[in-house]
């Protein structure tokens, strides 16, 4: 499906990456993990590569090549873990809360939508922005499919009772941006993020934008036909 070629009127965050840095965070708690496990441990930029599709995937990528051990103990160990530190160093990034204040006085329609497990990503939500009226805030559920499919997004875009050619989804992963594509809203992904443009714009990403403000400008500049994703030095 074609990405729309106009300005969005109702906007989806990712959250890791997105609208809050949880990296620390995630990399404590696995580090942790792993060194009970015996498991050499990563940097926090290491983390960088491992998050965006959800726990299980994380929790693979950061034991990758250590045999003999039991992945679901250390995924169910690290969910233990991560659960009681979500917000030790957690943050929302520069701008962000700005941006979120405006859309709402603008009375834009505004959800979240994460790969993280739903309990942690409401929690986090709440803790951050619970100022924010969020028409609807979605983690990882059992039965429904992760991002990059689009099936989460619909549901939402569903409730905000706008057609998806009048919505953005913002992000910074490739899931983000596929999930995009695939429900037919405008792709936006952000620099500051767990990925790089690059990955972004090969994803699908229409725009890139460098700083959360710029956002505001593309809600009500229509995109041209022959626009592309938006590259920076």
């Amino acid at each position: 499906m074609n990405p729309p070629d106009r300005g969005a009127q109702g906007v989806v965050f990712d959250l890791d990456g997105t609208l809050a840095d949880t990296r620390a965070d995630i990399a404590n708690a696995m580090n942790v993990v792993l060194r009970s496990a015996g498991l050499p441990t990563h940097p926090p930029e290491a983390y960088r590569r491992f998050v965006g599709d959800g726990v299980d995937p994380m929790v693979e990528r950061a034991t990758a090549g250590c045999s003999g051990q039991d992945l679901d103990e250390l995924k169910q160990a690290f969910r233990q873990r991560y659960r009681a530190h979500l917000l030790d160093e957690t943050v929302p990034y520069a701008g962000v809360e700005a941006l979120l204040a405006t859309l709402a006085e603008r009375a834009v329609p505004l959800a979240v939508l994460s790969n993280k497990p739903q309990a942690m990503t409401a929690t986090i939500v709440a803790q951050l922005f619970g100022q924010v009226s969020f028409q609807a805030v979605l983690g990882q559920q059992t039965g429904v499919p992760k991002k990059p499919d689009p099936t989460a997004l619909l549901e939402i875009l569903e409730g905000f009772d706008l057609p998806a050619q009048d919505c953005a989804m913002v992000g910074d992963t490739a899931a983000d941006m596929g999930c995009a594509v695939a429900a037919g809203v405008l792709p936006v992904g952000v620099s500051w993020g767990f990925r790089g443009c690059a990955e972004l714009i090969n994803a699908g990403a229409v725009h890139i934008i460098e700083q959360p403000v710029d956002l505001l400008a593309l809600l009500s500049a229509a995109t041209g036909p022959g626009d592309k994703a938006v590259t920076l030095p």
